[in-house]
């Protein structure tokens, strides 16, 4: 066990931090912290040592430096060689050998709404710039920007007592995601809230957060998965959970955005229904009642509708529901589902139900399609 080591750690989700820093003291590691990570320590019982007795300079500005100092990034981004070390030696500086980091949860301040100037608190600093220079100095430090990352870093030490360059390096490039999707996230937010948004920038970055693993891609020998764009309101197809049935498939979500995204171009004044199969059209009409547009959209090609998605721009009552569930489709969507429809919609189980709230006319807007080397984007 190499005892003489420092550990740095500043989290904002306190969850498994006790006992992640409790077996780090046993690996020989000394705990330095900040404010209330520093506490979080003391009550468990640990001792820890505040970044502002190595600083010598108290916290600033009502928290907003706390460990933007020489000292601290000096002793995280040394080398280990002799001119490196001599230097810190001259300076009264002991090197920081593990940086355990998150940052302040700015994109969940987003999602709950507000003006910019109220979010700008939760613009992490100091704790980006310890990620970046962790990361940077990844031949010596083992920087930790989360933790999901916890339990690998014990392991190693439980393993070999050291965390090798491997799984060093392998944390370094999650650091650098984590702060390269946190910029993007603050973008995103800035550029909602301002109207800014360049539609085609020199530098296109676009953040897109995993919502869930798909059962397979658009054919069953290929992996998938969904994510979805910031900050993406809870009844948006990318974030909505079916009500009954399977999870939903790559293709159930291609064909239910065709779907749904023509509803949205036909709703208006009148009640509109639209049957989409493999992104096709089977059926589409406006009609003065919902159960007339439905009967009008399904004569369109009764055989095509067979196994396709059906979206509904009004909740469809109890009888209209009984007709939808005698025929097979695989999703169903609508604004909302009442408990009558839905007990007439459970007598087949394997249908799958959105509610999408009331459809819109999608705004124009921007998209992308991958080609080999490039992004092709109008």
């Amino acid at each position: 066990m190499k005892a003489g080591r420092r550990a740095l750690l500043s989290v904002s989700d306190k969850r498994d931090l006790v006992p992640f820093a409790r077996e780090l003291v046993q690996f020989g590691f000394e705990l330095v912290s900040t404010g209330g990570t520093a506490q979080a320590l003391r009550q468990a019982g640990l001792a820890v040592r505040e970044i502002a007795s190595l600083t010598g300079m108290p916290e600033l500005l009502g928290g907003r430096v706390k460990t933007l100092h020489p000292t601290i990034h000096a002793a995280i981004l040394a080398r280990d060689s002799a001119s490196d070390r001599e230097e810190l030696e001259r300076h009264g500086i002991e090197p920081i050998d593990l940086v355990a980091v998150d940052l302040y949860p700015f994109e969940r301040a987003a999602e709950r709404g507000g003006p910019l100037e109220s979010l700008l608190e939760q613009i992490d600093i100091g704790g980006s710039t310890l990620l970046r220079a962790a990361a940077k100095n990844w031949p010596r430090v083992v920087v930790v920007p989360g933790r999901e990352h916890y339990e690998r870093v014990l392991a190693a030490l439980r393993s070999t007592g050291e965390v090798g360059a491997g799984l060093r390096r392998t944390l370094a490039l999650r650091a650098f995601e984590r702060s390269a999707a946190y910029d993007a996230a603050i973008a995103a937010a800035w550029a909602m809230r301002t109207g800014e948004a360049q539609p085609a920038p020199e530098r296109l970055v676009r953040l897109w957060r995993r919502e869930r693993p798909l059962r397979y891609g658009e054919n069953p020998h290929q992996a998938a998965v969904l994510y979805r764009a910031p900050y993406a309101p809870p009844e948006t197809l990318a974030r909505a959970v079916p009500l009954q049935g399977k999870p939903l498939s790559y293709n159930n979500l291609l064909d239910a955005h065709a779907a749904w995204s023509l509803l949205g171009e036909l709703s208006g004044d009148r009640h509109a229904a639209v049957i989409v199969k493999h992104t096709n059209p089977c059926g589409a009409a406006v009609a003065d009642t919902i159960e007339q547009a439905y009967e009008a959209a399904l004569a369109t090609d009764p055989r095509s509708a067979f196994g396709g998605v059906l979206a509904l721009s009004a909740a469809p009552g109890p009888a209209l529901a009984s007709r939808i569930a005698a025929r097979f489709f695989e999703l169903l969507l609508a604004p909302e589902f009442d408990p009558e429809a839905r007990t007439e919609l459970a007598r087949r189980p394997a249908l799958r139900l959105l509610a999408l709230g009331p459809p819109h006319r999608p705004a124009p807007c921007w998209t992308g399609r991958e080609i080999e080397g490039g992004l092709l984007w109008q």
